[in-house]
């Protein structure tokens, strides 16, 4: 595995504890934004390791699936993620509640089960990418006999 995609899958990894801690502060706002955050990283990681660049300067889950061809996480589970963060992170004009109250305990444990999910899967496929590029450069034959 190189070492970018290492340290971008540890935060990743972080960031997920870092969703679990706050779920006991009862801060499922910080959750949802935490999980999202996570799952980006490991997309992130998945791309380096893919191509060996740094990945876009986005915050789009889908756009990261997109240019990774990741389809370990469903499209769904992303935009579930992806909203929730776009929402939490702003008050809407017009809207006397702040956003942060319009989220509670099932939307946190339902984001989190999608970001562990999501991430698990993204380890799976790194850890396969990381093998065929290792295969490649031994010149071992990726077909087993």
């Amino acid at each position: 595995m190189r070492p970018d995609t290492e340290s971008w899958l540890r935060q990743a990894r972080h960031d997920l504890q870092v969703a679990e801690k706050n779920l006991s502060l009862q801060l499922y706002d910080v959750v949802l934004v935490y999980c999202q955050q996570a799952v980006e990283k490991a997309l992130k990681s998945l791309f380096i390791e893919q191509s060996g660049k740094l990945p876009p300067r986005t915050h789009s889950l889908e756009r990261l699936s997109e240019v990774t061809d990741s389809l370990t996480t469903s499209r769904q589970s992303l935009l579930i993620l992806e909203d929730y963060s776009f929402r939490l992170r702003y008050p809407s004009a017009g809207d006397s509640d702040p956003p942060y109250l319009g989220v509670g305990e099932v939307e946190a444990l339902d984001g989190l089960t999608l970001a562990r999910e999501a991430i698990a899967a993204l380890e799976e496929e790194i850890q396969n990418v990381s093998e065929a590029e290792s295969q490649d450069a031994t010149g071992e034959s990726k077909e087993t006999t």
